[in-house]
């Protein structure tokens, strides 16, 4: 199946899963569906985060596409 995931769900998977619902953890840990995730939504994660309205820890968000592909989230 395939699943366009939003901008809040990619970063609870990244940072903190324990907030996605078990129903959109299964769907993004089964290796059969294809999780896609907008270009757009690195864009919105970039401009919260130069606001000092989103902590990433660690995380550059210009590397932020690179995980996703890392996740196998598809583009």
């Amino acid at each position: 199946m395939k699943y366009l995931i939003d901008t809040y769900v990619f970063i609870w998977a990244l940072l903190d899963t324990q907030k996605l619902t078990k129903k959109v953890f299964d769907i993004i840990e089964d290796e059969e569906n294809e999780v896609y995730i907008s270009p757009i939504s690195f864009w919105e994660i970039a401009i919260k985060y130069q606001n000092k309205k989103l902590n990433l820890g660690k995380i550059n968000p210009l590397h932020l596409p690179h995980i996703a592909e890392q996740f196998d989230f598809e583009l």
